[in-house]
Order: structure tokens, then sequence, then C-alpha cells
């Protein structure tokens, strides 16, 4: 699957690219959407964890990359996808996540986490070392120099190259500066200085040949940029194509291709424009989650409107729940947002930045929502609280497309938002 990865990326037939992209979600029915739709099209799955979701320690998700590995691997026996088809990515490998301590033991944890995630079978590393540690040195700009980002992103590949279990198949490699937070952020990234980028490139493939690992240069397959394409909690920042013009001549004449980050709530065209462009790689994650959220709050009010006056029922009182939840629980939100609960109420249950994605795991949250799932199931939904609430479902029900369970309605909500890329990226 490495291969085959490099082999959609350097595609380009009567100057039309290809590209592929990447899920950077650990939600079941995000990851199960995209197995549907990845049948669908017959392509292959790029599905990507991150380094502080899972990790040797478990992450905020619990699982380490082997147990992430594991209960993909259940899931797309489920629904039945092929697993030859399914390629798994590890995103924002580094030490940033232990970047309050110091850079060397931040660092022996993240030669941990690439080992973790090589003996897992993780076949695409992205490993981001540009973030600071408690006791580095800073440039004027506040940056960590870009001789001690190169030196531990070296230091991570050969770690990888290390773990390599025997007879197994080495991982391809993205590396960059400059790169967009996890998740969207909260200051905008802005475009990535080619002078900077081509430097630190050579050096990490100088330093690589330097310690007799040249194969491992050559699977340095792209780098990780910042586009312009970004977003916050009210706002998304449009991919503009005169801004990268550097970016894409230098892409043209490299052996790599550029990777995007918070390509978030980006119009389809610009998406499309960006693997023209040769972003090889779009990475989606909170849009994800985002539209899943959509779809049950519109599942919410149709339970509220549907069923409030049936006393058989309990009501799931999703909302409810998901609000004192919040509240309770803040660690997830509450370095994002100031104010009164008013003024925060708005932006953290509806902003694009969905904080709300590290909840829907939460036992009560989750227990909410299977019990509007069950009440919901219970009888047809009445068509016209679907017109209502969910249009675009409704239309598919019509057509005889989608049936109309919840689960489904919930599936093809968030795969209104996979096709998107698919279509972007030229695989259906």
């Amino acid at each position: 699957m490495p291969d085959r990865l490099r082999e959609i990326i350097a595609t380009d037939s009567n100057g039309k690219r290809e590209g592929i992209y990447a899920l950077c979600s650990a939600h079941p029915m995000v990851l199960a959407a995209g197995m549907r739709q990845a049948i669908d099209d017959d392509t292959p799955l790029l599905i990507e964890a991150t380094a502080n979701q899972v990790n040797q320690d478990g992450g905020y998700s619990g699982h380490t990359p082997a147990e992430f590995k594991a209960r993909l691997a259940a899931l797309a026996r489920a629904e039945a996808f092929p697993q030859q088809r399914l390629l798994l990515g590890g995103d924002h490998l580094g030490p940033h996540i232990w970047r309050g301590e110091t850079a060397e033991k931040a660092m022996v944890k993240a030669m941990a986490m690439v080992t973790a995630y090589v003996q897992a079978g993780f076949a695409k590393l992205h490993l981001d070392t540009e973030r600071c540690c408690r006791d580095d040195p800073q440039t004027a700009d506040g940056q960590l120099p870009l001789e001690l980002t190169v030196q531990r992103t070296v230091a991570l590949i050969r770690t990888a190259q290390d773990a390599l279990p025997d007879n197994a198949h080495p991982p391809v490699y993205v590396i960059g500066c400059e790169v967009p937070y996890p998740g969207g952020g909260v200051k905008r990234t802005g475009i990535t200085p080619v002078p900077r980028l081509a430097h630190m490139l050579q050096m990490t493939r100088r330093q690589l040949e330097a310690l007799g690992m040249d194969t491992a240069a050559e699977r340095i397959i792209a780098a990780a940029v910042g586009s312009g394409a970004d977003f916050g909690d009210n706002r998304v920042s449009a991919y503009q194509p005169h801004a990268t013009r550097e970016l894409q001549q230098w892409a043209a004449r490299e052996t790599v291709t550029l990777e995007a980050h918070s390509t978030d709530y980006q119009l389809p065209q610009n998406l499309a424009t960006m693997v023209q462009h040769g972003f090889g790689i779009l990475k989606v994650g909170p849009w994800l989650t985002f539209a899943l959220r959509e779809a049950l709050y519109a599942l919410a009010a149709i339970e509220a409107k549907w069923l409030q006056s049936d006393k058989a029922v309990t009501l799931s009182n999703l909302r409810q729940v998901l609000t004192t939840t919040l509240r309770r629980e803040p660690a997830h939100w509450a370095a994002y947002y100031s104010g009164t609960p008013e003024q925060i109420q708005m932006p953290l249950e509806y902003g694009y930045l969905d904080r709300l994605r590290y909840y829907w795991t939460h036992s009560a949250i989750a227990g909410a929502v299977e019990q509007l799932i069950q009440n919901l199931s219970r009888a047809p939904i009445p068509l016209p609280l679907l017109s209502q609430y969910l249009p675009a479902q409704y239309n598919a029900i019509r057509n005889g497309t989608l049936t109309p369970a919840p689960v489904e309605m919930i599936r093809h909500k968030i795969r209104t938002v996979i096709d998107i890329y698919a279509r972007a990226c030229r695989l259906k």
C-alpha cells in the first residue's frame, strides 16, 4: 500500500493529476462512512491517526497504534471493506505532545511513539518536529532553529527504519516546516516559504545519505506545508492559487508532492484546484465530525417534535446531556474560548473548529446518542420531518438510494463531505 500511495500522487495523465484524501478521525461512524465511500468508488482509503489521539500511552482516544489498527480491521470486516485497500497513516508524530518537558525527554517519547506506529504496520508517517520544547533555543521569530528541526526529523526516520519488523515493507515519510496545527488553529498559518522548505528537504536528504540511509531519503514522498487554506471558528480562509505559485513551481521540480492540512470547509472547486496545483494529499478532520454533529442535532430535533408526547418513550435529551457534559468537563475547549457562558455557547456548539469531536465517545453522550438512535428506529420517521431537518437525506430516501434508518442517514450526511474530496482527487 505505501507504493500504491506513491503511484496515486505521481499520476499525471494528459496534464491531469490525481490525489488522495486522508480521513483524520477516530469516530466509528466517520470511519464506516469512509469505508462505504471507498467501496462505492473502488479506491484505497487512507485513514490517519494524530499523535495526541493515538500513541504509545493511548492518547485521548485510549488506543495505542496497534489497538487502533485492530479496531479498524474489525470495522473493515463489519463493513466488508477489503483489508488490502486500507492505508494507515500517523499524523503530526513528534516531540510536540511533550513540549512542556526537556527536548531530550520529549524526543525519547517521540521515538517510542514512532516505534509503536511502525511496529503496528502504519505505512505513512508525517513527522512534525518544528515545535519548541521547554529548554529549546528559539529564533528571533520564536521558531525552533531549522537545523534542530532537521536533526529531529532524521532521528525519527532512523528510529522508524530501525523499528521495522523483518520482511515488512518500509513506510513512506512526510516532512515539513511551518505546518498548520492539528485540527485547525486559533491563528492563521499562511503560506510556507519555499526557500525554508527547500533547505529543510535538502538538509534532511543529505543527513540521511551521510548515515547510509539513501533508501529512506527516497521514501520522503511529500512535504506538509501551509497552503493558505485554513479555518477558525467562524471563518474559512479560501485557497488562493496565485499565492502558492512558488510552492507549485517548486513541487513540479521536486520528486515530492505537497500535503495540505486544514483543508476543511473549502469549496469543492478549491480542493480540485489544489490537487491540480500539486497538493497530492488533502487532509480532512473536523469537517467530518462537523457533519456528524449536524446530523445528530437534526435527529434530536426530529425526536423532540415527533416523540415528546409519547409516554412510552424515554427521550435522549442529547442536546441537554451534551451541554451539561461540556460544562462539567471543559478540558478540550477551555483554552479556545473565553467569555460568559452565553458568549461561549454558540462557537462551542457550532464552530468550525468542532471542539465537540472530543466528546462523542464520552459515556454519557454516547449513551444519549444510542438512545436517540433506538428511539428513532422504532418506526419510520415521518417524511415531512425528514424534509424539514435533513433535506438531502429525505431526497435520497425518496429516490430509493438511502435506507430510512438513523445510522444510515448519519453516514450519508458524513459522506456528503467525503464525496467532495473523492471528486477533487479524481479517485471516483
